[in-house]
């Protein structure tokens, strides 16, 4: 296989590169059927929520049809469609992907503001389901107005976010994909060249997310002119576990998970746990917004209460992922249970050693960024044995990118001869 103009390039340089045959994608199933089946997938999404967000929020079919909803589309993807059904790795993880974020947003519309997806068109409707729109108050998060797009409108500010931030790092992705050493490869590495491999992995994800699938929400959000937060922020200046997870890492998701899982499943947990006193009072006052009653129990909750209900979370994260794993790859190893809850383990710690008016110092930051680029190799592991990459590289020679090589940025392995 010939080396394209890019790895030639890279020899220039000085550094080597040498042919990499990519492995074809074997379809389980005709292409077609399986276009078909994700059009009927949304198709039924349209069939069972839309027409009921205009009733009102308290009627029974309201409710019904927003858990309905809910739970086709978390439980097509596993016990319908099936693990590597289509037989692309990548196909499939989207599919999973798609029915995560899908989930949060239904829950989203159907129960925490109805009020106002009970006028939106369908177009509306669509850009909000691939969106996470950013809302007025969330106190746990930077706000928008910080940005330098604060003045733009939505859409002035999806198409900056588009072309000056997700584009110019899915074509840096593309560059670095051609990086990526084959699977069988990491046998041959010592171990200071597997781990610089792992954590160079590690930065190709997080620049391929940004990317690809920023721009995907950007593209959603400049169809239905939705406002929507920049997915991270400065990873690398991160201080320790709890402002890496809550302000720097996939901010997005992080303010919807914080809602509808961590409020609404996570807390309401812990106070069976730590203060069933408190909930029977609270039941007997008035009722109260759902803004209101959300500030009083941030106020009252303590800080065991909030460390458990966050460890729970980073669980639930844990387990979301792994469905994800089994949906693409076809195991369940607990990889991800065990990231995320050493992740979850991390913040809790720091929820009791950094209270009140401590702070990390810069010691304990480099200790962590350190530290947390190694464990993230257990996550970054999973891809790469499921043939994430390589089957990405073959993706995109199909879009005309060719990826016949690769290129050795740490040194080739002593004994790697293919």
């Amino acid at each position: 296989m010939p080396i394209s103009t890019i790895g030639h390039l890279f020899q220039h340089l000085g550094l080597p590169v040498t042919p990499h045959p990519l492995p074809a994608i074997h379809w389980n199933r005709p292409p077609a059927l399986i276009i078909s089946v994700y059009l009927l997938y949304f198709s039924i999404f349209q069939l069972l929520l839309y027409p009921s967000l205009r009733l009102p929020p308290s009627s029974r079919r309201h409710k019904l049809a927003g858990w309905s909803t809910i739970a086709f589309v978390v439980l097509f993807p596993g016990m319908v469609w099936g693990r590597q059904k289509s037989g692309s790795v990548i196909v499939d993880f989207s599919l999973g992907v798609l029915a995560f974020v899908c989930s949060l947003r239904i829950y989203w519309m159907s129960f925490i503001e109805p009020h106002k997806s009970s006028q939106w068109t369908p177009t509306q409707f669509w850009s909000h389901m691939l969106t996470f729109p950013t809302t007025s108050a969330s106190p746990h998060l930077p706000h928008n107005h910080s940005h330098p797009t604060k003045h733009l409108s939505p859409r002035l500010e999806n198409t900056h976010h588009l072309l000056l931030t997700s584009l110019p790092k899915i074509a840096f992705s593309l560059l670095l994909f051609r990086c990526i050493p084959p699977p069988a490869s990491f046998f041959y590495m010592s171990f200071s060249q597997a781990r610089l491999y792992m954590a160079l992995l590690g930065f190709i994800l997080l620049i391929s997310l940004e990317g690809f699938v920023g721009g995907f929400f950007a593209v959603a959000g400049l169809v239905g002119g939705v406002r929507q937060r920049g997915m991270f922020r400065r990873v690398w200046r991160a201080g320790g576990f709890r402002d890496l997870w809550a302000r720097r890492w996939n901010l997005p998701v992080h303010e919807v998970l914080h809602v509808v899982v961590f409020e609404r499943v996570s807390c309401p947990c812990c106070k069976l746990l730590f203060r069933p006193e408190t909930r029977s009072r609270r039941d007997s006052q008035s009722v109260s917004t759902h803004e209101t009653e959300r500030k009083n129990d941030a106020k009252k909750r303590g800080p065991c209460e909030n460390a458990t209900a966050a460890l729970f979370t980073f669980l639930l994260s844990g387990l979301a992922h792994e469905y994800l794993t089994w949906m693409s790859a076809g195991h369940v190893r607990g990889i991800n249970i065990l990231y995320f809850l050493l992740n979850g383990l991390g913040c809790t710690l720091e929820t009791f050693y950094f209270s009140g008016a401590r702070r990390p110092g810069w010691v304990y930051r480099v200790v962590f960024l350190v530290g947390w680029v190694w464990a993230s190799e257990v996550y970054t592991c999973g891809y790469v044995e499921s043939g994430f990459f390589e089957e990405a590289k073959v993706w995109m020679r199909m879009f005309g990118v060719e990826c016949g090589e690769v290129v050795w940025l740490f040194g080739r392995p002593a004994k790697w001869d293919k």
